[in-house]
């Protein structure tokens, strides 16, 4: 096991040389930092595509293997025996959920931890038969398989989806039976239909509010009526996995936030804007530090409402009209004069219900993903500790 090589950022090149080879860092390989060089280096810091590499410490423990270069000091090579054990079982091993959790106590507990290459020796490895590693690996390819191609499924229907909703929200296409009557007009929020209006959010709601702001943990309850706050609202839904509770007379004393179905409710900080609607089952809620528009039934849709203000130009509008300095919040004044393309409620129920079977084919692609993810993660545990036998 041997170190990478740390060099400092103005040793670095952005341009590649004959005898140089790429970088390897954390950064580079997670978040596609752009790629840069060493010129100089020995042979002991560099990797192929068959070595495996961990990094020890920050966030410890994470396994990279088929990369190509010079690595940084935060990694440290495994030499490995490769007549007793093959690249693929060795990198599962590693990344198997126990295993994760031996490195992390070993690594310590301190601020930044760090793991030494004595403690990461000590760490036992369960090796079969090459004859068996190779099966385990080729069953655990076949659900990774699985895995990518419902990712680039999902990564397709998303960018479909977006499509549609360029083309819908904004009236340059048209469902059957709302054909274009007239042509098209320009307006302050591009070209859209002559048949359709450009109105303010003010001008279409009963009601723009904000929900309570200020400290609230002492009001929490674990049960009781529902208290939405920013981090339950996402594009179009809702998540509820971290939803807290307020007593029935809390929920009495805040009438002004108070929801009911159809509420459109938004983002005060954090990702301002993001919106979706309160549906149906949601029952009787309340909103934390959210702006709470109540469009009016008679002229607007609210699923089309949500829609508008989270696609690409309804989010360009959003952010123009943000308020702050390095926390942007966006207000009831903000929101009132959201300015949105509005055809009649017929064509917006249209929309809306495209785009919602869209996004309901979506979540349902993502929460098979999950499941992978999770039988993948149990074939793991049992495979890579000898449980199931599959020769």
């Amino acid at each position: 096991m041997n170190q990478g090589l740390q060099i400092a950022i103005s040793n670095r090149l952005k341009i590649s040389s004959p005898s140089s080879k790429v970088y390897i860092t954390i950064q580079y390989l997670n978040e596609g930092k752009e790629v840069e060089f060493i010129d100089s280096y020995s042979p002991v810091v560099c990797c192929n595509r068959d070595d495996v590499l961990m990094t020890r410490t920050g966030n410890t423990g994470i396994v990279i293997t088929d990369v190509e270069g010079v690595f940084h000091n935060n990694f440290f090579k495994i030499n490995y025996n490769k007549k007793l054990i093959t690249k693929e079982h060795l990198v599962n091993f590693l990344r198997l959920e126990q295993t994760q959790r031996q490195i992390l106590i070993k690594a310590g507990t301190s601020t930044i931890p760090d793991l030494n290459h004595n403690d990461f020796y000590s760490i036992y490895v369960v090796i079969p038969s090459i004859a068996e590693q190779e099966a385990i690996a080729t069953a655990l390819s076949d659900t990774d398989v699985l895995i990518e191609s419902l990712e680039q499924l999902i990564a397709k229907k998303r960018q479909i989806k977006q499509g549609a909703m360029q083309e819908l929200l904004t009236g340059k296409r048209r469902l059957p039976g709302f054909e274009i009557k007239r042509g098209y007009k320009h307006t302050e929020v591009g070209l859209i239909p002559e048949d359709w209006n450009i109105v303010t959010i003010a001008e279409v709601a009963d009601k723009i509010t904000v929900g309570f702001v200020g400290s609230m943990a002492h009001l929490f309850t674990n049960q009781g009526i529902p208290l939405l706050r920013g981090q339950n609202v996402l594009e179009n839904k809702l998540d509820l996995s971290e939803t807290k509770f307020i007593s029935d007379n809390t929920h009495k004393m805040w009438k002004k936030s108070a929801l009911q179905l159809g509420d459109v409710v938004m983002v005060r900080v954090g990702y301002p804007g993001t919106a979706c609607v309160i549906p149906y089952e949601l029952g009787e809620a309340n909103a934390a530090s959210l702006v709470v528009v109540r469009p009016s039934p008679k002229n607007v849709d609210s699923k089309f409402l949500s829609m508008v203000i989270n696609s690409k130009f309804g989010k360009r509008q959003i952010d123009s009209y943000l308020v702050g300095g390095a926390q942007q919040v966006l207000n009831t004044t903000t929101a009132a004069i959201f300015k949105l393309p509005l055809p009649n409620k017929a064509e917006q129920t249209a929309i809306a219900t495209i785009l919602s079977d869209m996004d309901a084919e979506i979540t349902t692609l993502e929460e098979k993903l999950v499941k992978t993810r999770q039988i993948k993660q149990g074939m793991m545990q049992e495979l890579l500790t000898g449980r199931i036998r599959l020769v």
